[in-house]
């Protein structure tokens, strides 16, 4: 995350210590994944990228939960990423650590 750029910051961003533990709190509850769809990632990254992410839902208010297709057909939208991009996102990860 400190690695993307966004339109209101450039990378590499400088992330909290307290913004960090975090994250990892979230994912020790999760056997040390980050669910990447999941209530909690969404608040953290509005913390992370405040000017690109809403907030999300307030704590309670929640959607029932969707099994994938049905959030691709709400969202009506690919999962499917080019070989391309993933190579870019790999490279920009390599160059980060």
């Amino acid at each position: 995350v400190e690695a993307l750029p966004s339109d209101t910051v450039a990378a590499p961003r400088n992330l909290s210590s307290s913004l960090r533990r975090k994250l990892d709190m979230i994912a020790e509850q999760h056997g040390g994944d980050v669910p990447l769809h999941g209530r909690l990632f969404a608040q953290w990254m509005h913390h992370a990228f405040p000017n690109e992410c809403s907030r999300p839902g307030a704590p309670g208010v929640t959607e029932a939960p969707m099994t994938h297709d049905e959030w691709r057909a709400r969202r009506n939208t690919s999962t499917q990423v080019p070989e391309r991009v993933m190579q870019e996102l790999t490279d920009l990860a390599l160059k980060s650590e």
